[in-house]
């Protein structure tokens, strides 16, 4: 008798020493697929909430483009706006003119792989003027408010200069932080003349690209 007690003592042990393993393996599965419902939610809520700046309408010419012997000297001013529901931190812009960014394959469809590397050496180049230059400062650059605007010109000197039968293609890149803590943003974008550099004036509207704005 002593014997079976003590079996049944053993067997009783093992299936509460089970029962509590997939207790424990259930809950395991509970709480992964609770923090990724959590994780799914607080993307979306930053997603919802984060600042998204872009360029906003046309490109306009604000110096006519001039050719000597230092270059192509040319002046632009365009709108940036935040789109998003918090504010642009650090906003930094990098523009510059480059001819043939955007190209036709023989196939008839368009290859943005030099824009892409264009508007990444831009992007570069703003993160570089983000740097903190105040001590216990996290960044550099203008703190741009949901809906708010701010109107850069930008006015440069491209050298060598191109041939005046080009037409003016302006490549440019937004780079900007946020309060969640998710590393820089970047908007690249892309305008161009729809005549020569010869024909184009002060005033004149560039349009946008075929690609215009790419944003993450």
């Amino acid at each position: 008798r002593e014997y079976k007690i003590q079996n049944s003592t053993r067997k009783a042990t093992w299936f509460a020493a089970i029962a509590a393993f997939f207790a424990f393996f259930a809950g395991a599965i509970y709480a992964c697929i609770t923090y990724q419902q959590w994780q799914t939610a607080k993307d979306t809520l930053i997603a919802q909430n984060r600042p998204w700046v872009g360029v906003d309408g046309s490109m306009i010419v604000s110096e006519p483009a001039v050719i000597d012997k230092d270059g192509m000297h040319y002046g632009v001013q365009f709108v940036e706006k935040n789109y998003g529901n918090s504010p642009a931190l650090y906003l930094q812009s990098e523009v510059s003119s480059s001819n043939n960014t955007v190209k036709t394959l023989p196939n008839g469809t368009a290859d943005f792989t030099e824009f892409k590397r264009a508007a990444d050496v831009l992007c570069r180049a703003a993160d570089e003027k983000s740097r903190p230059v105040v001590p216990g400062e996290e960044g550099t650059g203008i703190t741009l408010f949901p809906t708010s605007q701010t109107h850069p010109t930008s006015d440069e000197t491209v050298s060598p200069a191109p041939k005046s039968n080009a037409g003016l293609d302006i490549i440019g890149c937004l780079s900007y932080a946020d309060q969640f803590k998710l590393g820089r943003h970047y908007t690249r974008f892309c305008f161009m003349s729809e005549g020569r550099l010869s024909d184009v004036k002060k005033g004149d509207v560039l349009t946008p690209c075929p690609i215009n704005q790419s944003a993450d």
